[in-house]
């Protein structure tokens, strides 16, 4: 039952990427929730800890995001 499998972009998590030196200097671990604001308009992500993103990078994966890239706050949700 292919239903079951459908997600569209609206109902996915969003999800954050950093690597392990950028999230062990948050106290961040893979699968929590933080919360990440943007300009001023803050949404909960979910931590993927991936060594292929270089140290102080923050990349995230947001459905509908305007804008590549900007000053971000990251913190416990």
């Amino acid at each position: 039952h292919a239903s079951g499998l459908q997600q569209t972009a609206g109902d996915a998590a969003q999800q954050i990427s950093l690597s392990p030196l950028t999230a062990a200097k948050l106290s961040f671990e893979q699968g929590e929730t933080v919360t990440v604001g943007t300009n001023g308009d803050p949404f909960d992500a979910q931590v993927l800890i991936d060594k292929k993103i270089p140290e102080d990078t923050v990349v995230s994966y947001m459905a509908n995001a305007s804008v590549a890239s900007s000053a971000i706050q990251l913190g416990k949700a």
